[in-house]
């Protein structure tokens, strides 16, 4: 499908993209922050505007019926609030369901959030551990919706609300679920295998396609319900190459007949580069490389997010 260009730069890792009433939203997690943009500015005129500077990392981002703002606080495993006034608070403790750090998260047009986590702590070399997804009702109560995953991560919910599409990072695959009349997701499937890669990010497109930021695939994927590779997109500067790790789609541009697909991305450098004493956090926030790129394809977003 070609080459995406770069948008934004300078940033550490950006993560967890949304499109949002006219706004682009993306977390740069190990920074903890969010930020939000126009996301029909060129890249001459993109300035984004800081939402929050947290004091822990942080991730997937949603919002209420009301307009709210939700975020992840990954390292205190919480669902964190925004209200209309800017005040935070805690919407759901999941450190008692949370085996590991909390990623990912998804929330529906009625509030419900579903939220993964890695299951164990990778960063000390603990025992892998599979782990459930994570339910949170629009009141903030929360329990376990699924089978244990191995690290799930991306989280999609199909247009007719009846179905949802994660990333199991470590099996590499991604498996669908069918969501039961009382937020149960059932009926697990496999969806498509990732040679080679370790699914992150993913998103829904309106031709009933799924896009995939796979780790150690250099381009972003496009899935068939079938499972099958239709398109890929590069994100390349000059002869770097940079690593996808999430995605989103806008809105269908009625004058274009097309919508822009947003892709964050972080360098793909070889292990050699990075000091075997250095955290992936230390090192994305010394190198300051992560960009979002963009390009437009002529499928705008369905689903969530």
């Amino acid at each position: 499908m070609g080459n995406a260009q770069r948008w934004l730069s300078q940033l550490c890792f950006p993560e967890s993209p949304r499109c949002h009433n006219g706004s682009f939203y993306f977390v740069d997690m190990y920074e903890g922050e969010i930020w939000t943009i126009d996301y029909a500015l060129s890249s001459a005129q993109a300035s984004a505007q800081r939402v929050l500077k947290w004091h822990n990392f942080v991730s997937g981002l949603g919002w209420l019926p009301s307009g709210e703002m939700l975020f992840v606080d990954m390292t205190d495993r919480r669902v964190m609030k925004i209200d209309l006034s800017g005040n935070i608070c805690v919407h759901a403790d999941l450190s008692t369901l949370a085996s590991g750090w909390c990623n990912d998260m998804v929330v529906d047009e009625e509030g419900i959030a579903y939220v993964s986590n890695f299951g164990y702590d990778i960063h000390n070399n603990a025992e892998f551990k599979k782990t459930p997804l994570i339910r949170v009702d629009p009141q903030g109560n929360a329990e376990h919706c699924s089978v244990p995953l191995a690290f799930p991560n991306g989280i999609i919910i199909s247009e007719d609300k009846t179905s949802l599409i994660v990333a199991e990072s470590v099996a590499s695959r991604l498996v669908k679920f069918a969501i039961s009349d009382q937020g149960k997701l059932v009926d697990r499937q496999k969806f498509a295998d990732i040679a080679n890669g370790f699914p992150d990010g993913i998103c829904l497109d309106n031709n009933n396609c799924v896009w995939i930021a796979a780790i150690g695939c250099s381009e972003l994927l496009r899935l068939n319900m079938q499972g099958e590779i239709i398109n890929q997109v590069t994100t390349q500067v000059d002869d770097q190459i940079f690593q996808p790790v999430a995605c989103v789609l806008s809105p269908l541009n009625t004058e274009t007949n097309t919508a822009t697909l947003f892709i964050t991305a972080a360098p793909n450098d070889p292990p050699s580069k990075i000091s075997p004493d250095e955290e992936p956090p230390s090192y994305y926030r010394r190198r300051r490389q992560g960009a979002i790129f963009k390009i437009e394809v002529p499928a705008a977003t369905a689903g969530v997010p």
